[in-house]
């Protein structure tokens, strides 16, 4: 879903905001289709290509919690991709209409989950097995802090209470019907494993973890090696066999 604005910024309004970077003559300005969460748009300039994202959140202290995050794990070899300094020596800038970030465009190419290779898969599989041992020493902080028990009822009622205001909304844009057709989406799943439990989970090691570790957030190269690693707003403590059985289910099905 966009930013809690009701408009989402024009691209003469990012260029403006581009103006907190030294990013060289803007050329090109185009949104990303993709992002579910954060707005983000790809921008190429004279010197190079950026992803610039206007946050979801409006909590600044999330955010540095999030950068402090990318250089804990860059330092220790992940591919994430570093936020681009401001000219004013900052990770991310506070505008009127939110917080902004630029980084580098990522490296290598994204693939289809139904388009993997084998080597991409051992690929997604190496980078998390490091991820994991990487984000045990992580200090937990750097990540948020969620349950682990589901209320199936109080979910269900959410999702209804969600919908109900997405269709109140009078004017109805494309990305409103994705949201309802995701929540509709969730709902299904959530019914047909109403059943399934988080029993035992609490007594596993907690330790940070990415938290959307799927194909759409890494980046490849020719020999399915993962080279960018992206979206890490959903960081959060939990057993790292969580995202490993997400991922599998979620990505190699």
């Amino acid at each position: 879903m966009p930013n809690s604005d009701s408009r989402a910024p024009r691209p003469d309004e990012v260029r403006d905001v581009l103006k907190a970077w030294d990013v060289g003559s803007i050329q090109d300005v185009a949104s990303d289709t993709l992002g579910t969460i954060n707005q983000t748009w790809l921008v190429r300039t004279e010197i190079g290509r950026y992803a610039v994202r206007l946050s979801a959140h409006r909590d600044a202290d999330a955010l540095k919690r999030e950068c402090n995050l990318l250089y804990f794990v860059i330092e220790r070899g992940i591919p994430a991709v570093q936020p681009f300094l401001s000219r004013e020596g900052a990770p991310f800038v506070q505008c009127e209409s939110g917080l902004w970030m630029v980084s580098p465009f990522a490296p290598g190419h994204q693939t289809d989950r139904e388009d993997m290779s084998p080597e991409e898969d051992r690929g997604m599989g190496k980078c998390l097995a490091k991820l994991s041992r990487v984000l045990s020493t992580c200090p937990k902080q750097l990540g948020k802090r969620r349950r682990l028990q589901v209320d199936v009822q109080k979910t269900l009622e959410e999702i209804d209470r969600i919908e109900t205001l997405i269709r109140s909304h009078p004017t109805q844009q494309d990305y409103e019907q994705f949201a309802v057709d995701r929540l509709r989406g969730r709902r299904s799943w959530i019914e047909c494993h109403a059943n399934e439990t988080t029993d035992g989970l609490e007594a596993l090691a907690h330790q940070v973890i990415h938290g959307d570790y799927q194909e759409k957030n890494v980046f490849f190269d020719d020999l399915g090696e993962v080279v960018g690693l992206i979206d890490w707003d959903n960081a959060w403590t939990a057993p790292p066999e969580w995202e490993i059985i997400r991922t599998l289910n979620f990505v190699i099905e």
